[in-house]
């Protein structure tokens, strides 16, 4: 595919979509052009940080009808180069999408955005009898690069990578639009499995704005390692 590159009326109709100028880097600096191998460097020439799905569905859909390359970038922690700007382009930056938008013991779940640190998701659940299993080695992640990357640490053997760990994801589609893949129920049978399939694909498929971890409750795991 031919991709373009960003012009100043591009610039000028995607500053539209974003409210805050401030999430809208039109001069990105060194911060964007590696990852945590640093072996290959890459400039975007744009870095939009949306907040909200709109915002995504938006810039998503405008970089699609104008043939604009779009990367989605977590935390950077990451050592195969799935967040660099190789063609240019924009480097969407999930970063400030880092809410936790519900927690439901009931279920065993939460629901957080894309851009919160499992660092984050650890100081949450300190207070709270329960925890989440993957352990990746960088706990300043993003869990949306770990679901892109299907993560695993130290605890994969005993307890799964991140698939094992993730009822539900919504995903911005080229289109601009947005889809719910998977369910908070452990057991779900309605359609294909599209969960297991954006898992793991390095947001080459769409980009993961929010999703529902599962969460295990601390006696459970204490019996289970001792």
């Amino acid at each position: 595919m031919e991709h373009e590159t960003l012009t100043q009326t591009d610039i000028k109709n995607l500053r539209e979509f974003i409210a805050n100028k401030e999430r809208f880097i039109t001069k990105p600096t060194v911060h964007w052009n590696h990852d945590q191998f640093k072996t290959v460097r890459a400039m975007p020439e744009l870095v939009i940080q949306p907040t909200t799905n709109e915002e995504a569905e938006k810039v998503v859909k405008y970089a699609n009808d104008h043939h604009i390359p779009v990367v989605p970038r977590g935390n950077s922690t990451g050592l195969m180069g799935a967040n660099l700007t190789i063609h240019g382009g924009i480097s969407l930056d999930m970063v400030k999408m880092n809410k936790i938008l519900a927690y439901e013991p009931n279920s065993l779940t939460m629901t957080v955005q894309a851009g919160i640190r499992l660092k984050d998701i650890e100081e949450f659940l300190a207070d709270k009898p329960f925890t989440y299993m993957p352990a990746p080695a960088m706990h300043w992640a993003t869990i949306g690069g770990n679901v892109n990357t299907n993560a695993g640490g130290l605890k994969a053997i005993k307890y799964g990578v991140t698939r094992e760990h993730i009822r539900k994801l919504k995903v911005v589609l080229a289109n601009g639009k947005s889809y719910v893949f998977g369910a908070k129920a452990v057991k779900s049978s309605s359609g294909y499995s599209l969960k297991d399939l954006i898992i793991g694909s390095e947001g080459t498929l769409g980009i993961v704005t929010e999703k529902s971890p599962c969460v295990f409750i601390l006696d459970q795991k204490k019996r289970l390692m001792h």
